[in-house]
């Protein structure tokens, strides 16, 4: 339930704020400063019946008439079954992959545009930080082994990271001299992927399901999402 009201949350901007009437401001006034929070959705229904919402924050510095520079951030946290990993002792069926998401971002506005108001597009760079606090939490002990001969780990803690860039298609508004809200669709890929760590494993011979797993996670979640910031203007 809490994920659907996230969902209408995000729509709100683009069926009903986006209809309100701002209050004269023309655009590119000198340079101002954005803070908004920011959620995305996306999904891979289709491919890993998962399903991402993300939440965090934007913060924009307006350069000029068309550009503006700035640094966002979003965390998201799935429950996944898609990745099962088993040890000498243990098998497990399933673990909750986290991510914290940091992005420098570059705004250009369109011609027909004047920062801060009105389309434009946002580059991302970006740092996945993923990490699994459950990720040797359940494990199933193999039946033929001796329960009193395999020990608990001493953390279920395991990271990794990667990188990607994403690019952002959306249209921010200024309502009574400070509300902003804005809204958008991003396209995106990451360094490690589905096809560049089935490429990694079979050069080495090795295989790293965490790895995998957020190989998998970050590119889907990255590929295509509705994006939605609320925030101020000064």
């Amino acid at each position: 339930m809490k994920r659907w009201l996230f969902i209408i949350f995000l729509l709100l901007p683009v069926f009903g704020i986006s209809q309100s009437k701002g209050t004269g401001n023309p655009g590119y006034m000198g340079k101002h400063f954005i803070l908004t929070g920011e959620g995305g959705f996306s999904g891979s229904a289709f491919i890993m019946k998962e399903y991402y919402l993300k939440y965090g924050g934007a913060g924009e510095v307006v350069l000029g008439k068309y550009f503006g520079l700035g640094v966002s951030y979003l965390h998201s946290s799935v429950v996944t079954s898609e990745f099962p990993h088993s040890d000498d002792c243990y098998e497990y069926s399933e673990f909750t992959f986290k991510t914290n998401t940091y992005g420098l971002d570059f705004y250009v506005y369109l011609s027909r545009s004047i920062a801060p108001i009105g389309d434009y597009f946002r580059f991302q760079i970006t740092y996945f930080s993923n990490y699994s606090d459950d990720y040797n939490k359940n494990g199933i002990i193999n039946s033929i082994k001796d329960p009193y001969s395999c020990q608990d780990y001493s953390t279920d803690l395991i990271t990794s990271y990667n990188y990607g860039f994403s690019f952002f298609y959306g249209r921010k508004r200024i309502y009574y001299d400070f509300l902003v809200v804005s809204y958008g669709f991003q396209m995106g890929m990451t360094f490690y992927n589905p096809l560049t760590i089935r490429i990694t494993n079979e050069l080495t011979n090795e295989k790293s399901n965490f790895l995998e797993a957020s190989a998998y996670e970050n590119s889907f979640s990255t590929f295509l999402a509705l994006k939605v910031n609320v925030g101020i203007i000064w």
